[in-house]
């Protein structure tokens, strides 16, 4: 990802939020990538830290190589001449699909529906809150019919009260991505999951 990044070193032992490091490589001035023998990221140094805004922040400086380290890139652009316009692109697309919230206060804009798929689920289930959420389905053994578990905004717990309900597969399966919204005057309602 980082193009003609620095040198990378094997080092042992230093601590990092995913384990002991095994490599380090030098990004730009004050930023390094460190891998360990399950996941890696990056350490942001105090200063430069301090120039990402407090809602992208982490106080620690570290950043994991999956999603957070588009913070930084954003925030950085232009601290760290490593950050071609290829990867700062790519950083704004993470930062779209996994941290909406963040996304639109830092670019000052308002995502509409499809532009992120995060904010699309929060807006399904703000949407939902109130109705009955499928939480877990089988086959029934009612020909063409799914049997699911429903509660009220898909809440899930010991406390929650469930409820069963039968649903025609060919339906069921043309649900959202997020979770199948039961009709409870039009989906028949059953006693037990079967």
């Amino acid at each position: 990802m980082w193009s003609e990044s620095g040198r990378i070193e094997r080092i042992k032992g230093m601590w990092t939020p995913w384990g002991l490091s095994q490599t380090k490589e030098n990004i730009c001035r004050g930023i390094n990538f460190y891998s360990t023998a399950s996941h890696g990221g990056f350490k942001v140094s105090k200063n430069l830290n301090k120039l990402i805004p407090d809602y992208m922040r982490n106080d620690d400086g570290w950043y994991e190589e999956d999603c957070t380290w588009s913070f930084f890139v954003v925030a950085l652009i232009h601290r760290c001449p490593q950050i071609t316009d290829n990867l700062y692109q790519y950083a704004k697309k993470t930062m779209r699909c996994y941290y909406w919230e963040e996304y639109e206060k830092f670019f000052v804009v308002t995502l509409a529906k499809g532009e992120s798929n995060s904010k699309d689920e929060f807006m399904f289930f703000e949407e939902n809150k109130d109705n009955l959420l499928v939480i877990s389905a089988i086959n029934s053994h009612i020909e063409k019919m799914v049997c699911v578990e429903a509660t009220i905004g898909g809440k899930r717990g010991p406390n929650v009260n469930k409820r069963y309900f039968l649903i025609p597969k060919n339906e069921y399966e043309n649900r959202s991505d997020y979770a199948f919204v039961v009709n409870p005057f039009k989906h028949q309602e059953t006693d037990v999951f079967m």
